[in-house]
């Protein structure tokens, strides 16, 4: 299992976003499709937990949960 990690949701329109790590690292992209079931949405600026996931496009973020 992945580590948990915090940040903050810098953008969402819907569709996907960007999460801003707690960590101060790169934003990292999530769809909707990786927003946990229980969690309708999120909005910008909420505090969210993830885990990173990787592709062939590089780092994602998946089970995103907010807070």
């Amino acid at each position: 299992m992945s580590e948990v990690k915090k940040g903050t949701v810098k953008f969402f329109n819907g569709s996907y976003g960007f999460i801003a790590p707690s960590d101060e690292g790169k934003d990292i992209y999530f769809h909707k499709s990786s927003i946990n079931i229980g969690a309708k949405s999120v909005s910008e600026k909420q505090e969210v937990e993830y885990e990173i996931g990787e592709t062939d496009r590089g780092p994602v973020a998946s089970n995103v949960s907010p807070q």
